[in-house]
């Protein structure tokens, strides 16, 4: 697999990038295709975007919208992560690989990390398990969509998060702090634990370098307004032109103080401008 992608990234000299796409709660089969199918239109399709490649990581999530389905999906997202670490593990030895044959030479394109909601759950197990001896910066851009996962898994006592700065160059924490999805979540499923895509990280003053926070809570649900979308807040990079701008502009590299239509609340706070 890693090998023929390498081939399809050789193959031009334009930008080729590869996002590995992280799906969140509620995904039968059908969703999957069709969130393939909106990934396409919206990451492949769309000349604004560098990406040319997706890897879409499925995982068995509920369909039911009953609580204790959402227990079930945590314990498959911890399970998924795993084997996602595993994964991870083939790619780094295959770029070694790379490096080492001198017939082979780097592509220069790059891989980009997008977690949805509790796909962030399935991101969090794979950092859990990877050594930080074993990590090697391979990613580009990692970008975290109204995470459901604790506001906390930044600190060092979570021991996974905070090992993202050594995976990637730069990491993103999109949240809307009006989703109603995160607020359910956060008050019958999570011991009133707040969650990272709606109220922030409780602390990451030591990886503020690399770590950016972007309040999309003011946005305009322009391209996909329904009331599932109008109410949730939950999906603003399937609903809003805004969000997707700004994602663009993050996998093409761009600095982030550089990055248009944000307003500046910090050194790496951001707020995107309705």
């Amino acid at each position: 697999m890693f090998y023929e992608l390498y081939k399809n990234m050789s193959s031009t000299k334009d930008r080729s990038d590869v996002l590995i796409f992280i799906h969140g709660y509620l995904y039968d089969f059908n969703d999957e295709l069709k969130a393939i199918l909106d990934l396409k239109k919206i990451f492949i399709d769309n000349p604004a975007s560098p990406v040319e490649h997706i890897l879409f990581v499925s995982w068995p999530a509920s369909v039911s919208m009953i609580p204790l389905s959402y227990f079930d999906d945590k314990a498959s997202s911890i399970n998924s992560g795993t084997s996602l670490m595993r994964i991870f593990y083939f790619y780094t030895q295959f770029l070694k690989d790379i490096f080492s044959n001198r017939d082979l030479k780097p592509c220069n394109q790059r891989i980009h990390i997008m977690a949805h909601s509790l796909g962030n759950r399935v991101l969090q197990s794979m950092l859990y398990s990877l050594k930080r001896e074993n990590i090697l910066r391979v990613i580009d851009q990692v970008l975290l969509l109204n995470a459901d996962v604790s506001y906390k898994v930044f600190e060092d006592s979570e021991d996974s998060y905070n090992k993202l700065p050594l995976l990637a160059n730069r990491i993103s924490i999109y949240l809307n702090r009006q989703d109603l999805i995160l607020g359910a979540s956060q008050f019958t499923k999570n011991i009133l634990t707040p969650r990272l895509g709606k109220n922030g990280p409780s602390d990451i003053d030591q990886f503020k370098d690399i770590v950016s926070i972007i309040d999309c809570t003011f946005v305009k649900d322009d391209l996909l307004n329904s009331l599932k979308y109008e109410v949730g807040n939950h999906w603003g990079y399937l609903s809003s032109s805004q969000v997707q701008n700004d994602i663009f502009q993050n996998l093409n590299g761009i600095d982030r103080n550089l990055i248009s239509n944000r307003s500046k609340d910090n050194e790496n706070i951001f707020t995107i401008i309705s």
